[in-house]
């Protein structure tokens, strides 16, 4: 086994300390995302039905958080599903 240094020791628990870390934040983007995903299929579903449920499949598909929160505001405005359509279209 070859020898490791207290340098190399340290360098080692600093990077698993840095992945778990990135890790952390990775995970709770990931759920803001699906907790927007999911925001916005329930206005959808209640302000729009069956044909809103259709949209909210492919909302599923969008990742950026950004783009997310933009289409949940679009959804709790808009009077018409083509409206969210063209936004999302963009």
């Amino acid at each position: 086994m070859p020898y490791v240094t207290s340098i190399e020791r340290l360098a080692k628990e600093e990077g698993k300390a840095e992945g778990k870390a990135e890790g952390l934040v990775e995970g709770i983007e990931e759920g803001r995302v699906k907790a927007t995903q999911r925001s916005i299929a329930v206005v959808l579903e209640a302000r729009f039905g069956t044909p809103g449920k259709r949209l909210a499949s492919r909302i599923a598909k969008i990742t950026n958080l950004q783009q997310l929160n933009d289409v949940l505001q679009a959804a709790a405005k808009a009077d018409r599903l083509a409206e969210l359509r063209q936004l999302m279209s963009r």
